[in-house]
């Protein structure tokens, strides 16, 4: 009899993580403190995820995540500017 063996693959947790992160970042960065935790957090992992799995979707999430912090950074800079 055969037997059927999985091969199981090593997926990018780390990366999907920090994907998904990044783009719910950009859904949610009106929301106090959820809009400046997430892209932080979608920096981490994508930095996590580059350096121990894969590149894309580390690459992406930590794009999306470093993208959005500067734009909420600057955003801050801005309202208490004209303040």
């Amino acid at each position: 009899m055969e037997e059927n063996r999985s091969v199981l693959k090593k997926g990018n947790g780390f990366g999907i993580t920090s994907m998904v992160l990044g783009i719910i970042t950009w859904v949610l960065f009106w929301i106090p403190f959820i809009g400046q935790l997430l892209p932080i957090l979608a920096v981490v992992f994508g930095i996590i995820g580059f350096k121990h799995e894969g590149k894309g979707m580390a690459i992406a999430g930590f794009v999306l995540g470093l993208v959005s912090l500067i734009f909420q950074i600057l955003g801050f800079i801005l309202l208490f500017s004209v303040i």
